[in-house]
């Protein structure tokens, strides 16, 4: 069966990551592998750290419990809908590099990569022992990055944000197979910086004509975005389309737009969704 490798770095929006992948695997039926970049023992450290850096006049009470329980631990005990309760393994990868986890990942049927994100801080390379850019470069499966204040729910409308005229049919296709009952897969087009707008009827044919009979996916519909600024698209597409998931391509038109270099730049503060980037 497919895995979800969750990165973990003993951090709350790792904890939060993992939560959203664990929601995931019991809709998608995959299993769970904990990718523990912090050994057990600087995680222990860690904490003990972290329970001394408390304001004076207050005390942090921990029972043994609360103190010991793991990422691993928590999920166990989370509750299914779903009726599938996914497989939970971790992976020491406290000394992996970069070679070592993309061989990892290429060769263990990985479906997708998850990946804590706080909001409007800087996204970290994990000690630049695993550049999750150089990652997502020479890996086969996309990466989808989770803000902490994205909310976990069922994704119902996926929003890829493309220029119309060179948007991916593999990328279409690989969304179309997370549809379950209703879901819907909306092409938002927006236009590439320095090409001329599409013309309204050109855009519909292009997309109905051409776009659609080439991709196996029920409920694909086609936005055209008219936004002066990126930001002011994104926040359409988030609150007036009610898009819960965004998806681009590495390297592509709006990527950098949307995350910079994914390692030196903020993650900025009107993403609230989480963003699934394909290596394509």
């Amino acid at each position: 069966m497919e895995k979800i490798i969750v990165i973990n770095d003993d951090s709350k929006e790792s904890m939060h990551a993992a939560e959203y992948a664990f929601h995931l695997a019991c809709l998608y039926h995959k299993h769970i592998i904990l990718a523990n970049l912090v050994s057990a023992e600087r995680s222990i450290l860690n904490q003990v750290a972290r329970s001394k850096a408390v304001p004076a006049g207050f005390e942090l009470i921990l029972g043994d419990e609360e103190s010991q329980e793991t990422v691993s631990d928590h999920l166990n005990c989370l509750k299914t809908e779903s009726g599938f309760h996914p497989e939970i393994k971790t992976l020491d990868a406290s000394k992996f590099g970069e070679r070592e986890m993309i061989a990892y990942v290429n060769s263990h049927r990985v479906w997708m990569i998850v990946r804590g994100l706080a909001a409007e801080s800087e996204i970290r390379s994990d000690g630049m022992r695993i550049n999750m850019q150089s990652l997502l470069n020479r890996i086969l499966c996309p990466i989808m990055l989770v803000p902490e204040i994205a909310p976990v729910k069922k994704i119902e409308r996926m929003v890829y944000l493309a220029d119309l005229r060179y948007a991916q049919i593999p990328v279409i296709n690989y969304l179309a197979k997370w549809r379950i009952e209703n879901q819907s897969v909306i092409i938002a087009h927006i236009r590439v910086k320095g090409l001329p707008e599409l013309e309204k009827s050109y855009a519909n044919d292009l997309f109905s004509k051409v776009l659609a009979r080439q991709v196996a996916c029920k409920n694909l519909f086609f936005s055209h975005l008219h936004a002066n600024r990126f930001s002011d698209a994104i926040d359409t597409v988030i609150h007036g389309m009610e898009g819960n998931m965004l998806v681009c391509e590495n390297h592509s038109y709006h990527f950098k737009q949307i995350l910079g270099s994914m390692v030196t730049t903020k993650v900025p503060g009107y993403i609230s969704v989480p963003v699934l980037v394909f290596p394509y």
